[in-house]
């Protein structure tokens, strides 16, 4: 993906009416959903670590690493900078 399309798509808002979907919404909902599964997938490769154990706490470990990756990934991205 350029980058004038990466910040446009960063840019965009939604203007979909209810009960109906475009395409800028699809692509949130698609990037929501990477950003789970990548959060998921950390936890499931932390069980390859030896003497690394959640336990009862597995289900919020998920959305916690969901959520470092959003971060990171908002961390990267430069959103100063405006589309030509």
């Amino acid at each position: 993906m350029s980058v004038s399309r990466k910040l446009k798509y960063e840019t965009m808002e939604s203007n979909s009416p209810k009960y109906q979907l475009n395409k800028t919404d699809g692509y949130k909902v698609a990037r929501g959903f990477l950003i789970v599964m990548a959060g998921a997938a950390l936890t499931y490769l932390t069980e390859l670590i030896p003497n690394l154990d959640f336990g009862n706490l597995k289900p919020l470990i998920v959305p916690i690493f969901g959520s470092l990756i959003e971060l990171g990934r908002r961390w990267i991205t430069d959103y100063n900078k405006q589309s030509v």
